[in-house]
């Protein structure tokens, strides 16, 4: 008995499967494009917002770590640091301190209550000051509580610069807002 040897066949790859394999491929391929892009947005947006964060949260200590308080406890005498400057790259006196905020200061740039700061979250100037690699600015507000005369209500808004100019933000990036009361206390 004589063995049979197999039939050659055509076992390639036809020119329309070729064509449509590489669709598939490109399309997966720019899908995955995609999503990477998207991804880096994202990313870069909640660094973005971690960083106004960490600066709203700075100010509010700072204003929250100056003095608001009755004295000693012996003698209910009131202190408060309405002198305190904290628009500058490390606090020094000739300031406004926990001073009562002009109308509109988380609104406008109020001497005194706002400064900038770089892409690193960086001290970048003040009102008259203002570096040209400002990239946000950061305004801050105290007022009084209503019916709580020993109370300050302050308010910190950061927010992004678009083209260097402080009333214009960045679409897309939201500004980051704290709030917090500070009441007076015996120490």
């Amino acid at each position: 008995m004589r063995a049979r040897l197999p039939e050659p066949s055509d076992s390639g790859f036809s020119l329309i499967e070729v064509v449509v394999a590489m669709l598939i491929l490109t399309g997966v391929a720019l899908a995955a494009g995609d999503v990477t892009l998207r991804a880096a947005r994202l990313t870069a947006h909640a660094r973005r917002q971690g960083l106004m964060m960490t600066m709203a949260m700075e100010r509010m200590e700072e204003l929250r770590a100056l003095d608001w308080g009755l004295g000693d406890g012996l003698h209910s005498v009131a202190i408060a640091d309405t002198s305190t400057n904290l628009t500058g790259a490390i606090p020094s006196s000739g300031g406004s301190g926990l001073g009562l905020s002009p109308h509109g200061t988380l609104a406008v740039d109020t001497a005194g209550y706002v400064d900038f700061a770089n892409a690193r979250g960086e001290w970048a100037g003040t009102v008259t000051t203002r570096s040209p690699d400002a990239l946000f600015v950061r305004r801050w507000r105290i007022s009084p509580v209503p019916d709580a005369s020993n109370c300050l209500a302050i308010e910190v808004l950061v927010d992004a610069i678009a083209d260097g100019n402080a009333s214009t933000t960045v679409a897309g990036v939201g500004a980051v807002r704290l709030v917090s009361v500070k009441a007076r206390k015996a120490e």
